[in-house]
């Protein structure tokens, strides 16, 4: 069987947070309870906002908080305008059929400006919180209670749940950190996929761990010059290990930290078979803390195509010719 999760404990305790604080207000003030506050939308705010992460959690908050205000506000000036038309109370008016249906197809057409408000201020995100809020607004029987009161009701034990989620998932129980463990990452084909980029998902999980003690580095074949853009977001604290491992490179401060060079005997063997190949070597040497890449005449269309894809490269420099020996 699965084992319990964080997340169900914490929304377990935000719920019981929401439910202890209409008790505690009851037990002071009972008619202040029943005026101001809903536990059933509180806890059902609650449950809503407390996601796996707190990034995550403050954007179903903020939601959560807008729709119920939106749609809190369009309730009442929906209903106080149904009021006013017919110059009868709605709790008074529901007992004729006929005001029955006329009161339901004003609510029912009157959401559709109400969703189009939501995408004219770009929250399409907090639709359907809109809509519920709006709903509980205008079709809950509310007892008699003035329609101004309910709302406010509605919205501030909405707030109210949102605000204990938020506390809550901020709460960060201590574990076991072993800081001695190296995580090292591949790039194309383990954290790239088909565009060659990170997700956002990626980055973001990579930045809490690093942030929270792990030691992450990457090992890859690719150089400065792919790699500022590909991984541009993350917050590496580690050396990064490129160009197969021949060097160690910071990218916070933009420097080698070590190189491996060619022996000079297996250099001599390499221009040899090049030589007898009839093909161009693109020689990759570190100057200053700056990548240059050496070639000689370009012999075929593959050298052709490799040129020009990689001479504008930014962090690293072409020169026609070889280094000096």
């Amino acid at each position: 069987m699965p084992k319990i999760g964080l997340r169900n404990i914490k929304t377990a305790l935000a719920i019981l947070v929401t439910l202890l604080f209409y008790l505690l207000i009851h037990v002071i003030n009972p008619e202040i309870a029943s005026l101001w506050y809903s536990p059933f939308f509180a806890g059902i705010a609650a449950a809503y906002s407390l996601q796996s992460d707190y990034t995550a959690s403050f954007r179903q908050a903020r939601i959560r908080s807008m729709g119920s205000v939106i749609g809190g506000i369009y309730g009442v000036f929906i209903v106080n305008m149904y009021e006013m038309v017919l110059h009868n109370p709605i709790e008074t008016s529901l007992i004729n059929s006929l005001n029955l249906l006329s009161f339901y197809l004003l609510v029912g057409i009157a959401v559709i400006p109400l969703i189009y408000s939501t995408v004219l201020m770009k929250q399409t995100m907090a639709t359907f919180v809109t809509v519920l809020t709006y709903l509980s607004i205008t079709v809950s029987i509310r007892n008699n209670l003035p329609i101004e009161y309910f709302a406010v009701n509605r919205i501030f034990s909405t707030i109210f749940g949102v605000i204990v989620a938020l506390l809550i998932n901020g709460i960060h129980f201590n574990h076991i950190k072993n800081k001695e463990i190296l995580f090292v990452t591949g790039l194309d084909g383990t954290l790239f996929i088909d565009n060659q980029e990170l997700s956002g998902y990626s980055k973001h999980k990579l930045n809490h761990l690093i942030r929270h003690g792990a030691n992450i580095t990457v090992a890859t074949t690719r150089t400065p010059s792919t790699l500022f853009q590909a991984l541009n977001g993350v917050s590496f604290t580690l050396p990064l290990i490129i160009m197969k491992g021949a060097a160690l490179y910071d990218m916070k401060n933009q420097e080698y930290l070590e190189t491996k060079p060619i022996m000079k005997e297996d250099r001599t063997i390499l221009e040899a078979y090049f030589e007898k190949e009839k093909k161009s070597a693109f020689a990759y040497s570190v100057m200053d803390d700056v990548l240059t890449v050496f070639n000689g005449p370009i012999k075929s269309l593959a050298e052709r195509y490799y040129y020009e894809q990689h001479k504008k490269d930014f962090y690293k420099n072409h020169i026609t010719g070889l280094p000096n020996k």
